[in-house]
């Protein structure tokens, strides 16, 4: 069905739309004549009082075009800095580490990677919830030179930014001759979201990520568990030809 005459001339000269338009252009235009007689009075002290208005308009197309030049490639710049291509993963044999952090729920699991990464580990920090308090306090009788005496108790289990962020206090008290690298981080244990947390926290850094798969019965039962698994993520910074994308807004 067509329109009405009516209603699309209605429709152009509506007050809503025309008013920012008027306003706009009428800023412009005044921005554009102060401009031009600053530049024209400004340059009339050097060139003389007789200056072609080919010249002044040169002149201003000049600076309009070298701002925008700058402007927009201190945005690619910006930009260069913050892409990044998606990471490439790929799994190897975990080298044995001085630091590991444990999501705990189920033991056996939390068992394993202790042993695995035994006799270089020096400290293994315990994160659990009020739940699994006592399965933490069991790893910590098992192994009291390892285990930290202090448990990361989380309030929130389906939070993967509380785990996040009580991971990322880990790392920040690290002793001081450690490393980052020198300390990894399982996500085998507790929900969903604390395997989220988690690898939010090792994302993009020098912290390494691990798992601890499990072995199961028919019942769905775990009865075991294997050796851990290292994750090792590097992401690639994506290059670009700065000098080519400065000119390709003009279609070179």
């Amino acid at each position: 069905m067509r329109p009405k005459l009516r209603d699309s001339l209605r429709s152009v000269f509506n007050v809503t739309d025309l008013l920012p338009f008027f306003i706009g252009a009428l800023t412009l235009t005044l921005i554009q004549d102060s401009f031009y007689e600053l530049l024209e009075d400004n340059v009339g002290r050097f060139l003389g009082e007789n200056v072609s208005p080919a010249i002044l308009i040169f002149l201003l197309a000049s600076i309009v075009l070298f701002v925008y030049v700058r402007v927009r490639s201190a945005i690619d710049y910006r930009t260069e800095k913050l892409r990044r291509s998606a990471p490439t993963a790929h799994k190897q044999t975990p080298q044995k580490h001085k630091g590991l952090i444990l999501l705990v729920s189920n033991t056996i699991a939390c068992r394993t990677a202790i042993e695995w990464h035994l006799p270089k580990l020096e400290c293994c920090w315990l994160i659990c919830s009020e739940q699994t308090r006592s399965n933490a306090q069991e790893l910590r009788q098992e192994y009291p030179q390892q285990c930290s005496p202090a448990l990361v108790v989380i309030d929130d289990v389906n939070d993967p930014i509380e785990f996040q962020i009580k991971i990322n206090i880990i790392y920040q008290q690290l002793p001081s001759d450690w490393r980052e690298s020198d300390v990894v981080a399982d996500y085998t244990g507790m929900t969903a979201h604390a395997s989220v947390g988690m690898a939010l926290a090792c994302f993009n850094t020098e912290r390494t990520l691990q798992y601890t798969p499990a072995l199961r019965n028919p019942r769905g039962k775990v009865i075991d568990s294997v050796e851990p698994i290292e994750i090792v993520l590097e992401p690639t910074a994506v290059k670009t030809n700065r000098f080519k994308n400065r000119f390709s807004w003009f279609g070179l």
